[in-house]
């Protein structure tokens, strides 16, 4: 994956540089994106298996180390709650197996902080 970008004019050190990018990312899961959020608690339930980073508007991406294998989704909406739980539950298909709980379902609350529902993933990956 990382590896192909040698072929591109003035890119030599680019493999090097992404594989330090990397492994700064596995190796300080926290300073990615904070403590307290989805991507965070996923690099630390699977140290050196999974990358993940939460981005703007609804967007999220994420990598699975050993199957070399890379994942990005976009909530058409911006919700980045959605988001996270929607790339929790494909890196779930996926392999990526527990998951911390909290990230595969959301309890929704009311002002008076009653719970009133839920927010999940429903369905899963078609092939």
């Amino acid at each position: 994956m990382l590896g192909e970008a040698h072929r591109h004019a003035g890119a030599r050190q680019t493999p090097r540089l992404a594989d330090g990018v990397l492994c700064a990312r596995r190796a300080s899961g926290a300073l990615i994106a904070g403590e307290g959020r989805p991507c965070t608690e996923m690099m630390r339930a699977h140290p050196g298996r999974v990358v993940a980073k939460v981005g703007a508007e609804g967007v999220y991406s994420a990598a699975l180390i050993r199957e070399s294998l890379g994942v990005a989704l976009k909530v058409e909406d911006g919700h980045s709650l959605a988001s996270a739980l929607a790339i929790a539950a494909v890196l779930a298909e996926l392999g990526l197996k527990p998951q911390p709980a909290g990230l595969l379902k959301k309890p929704i609350t009311n002002s008076r902080g009653e719970t009133v529902g839920e927010m999940r993933v429903n369905g899963g990956l078609t092939k």
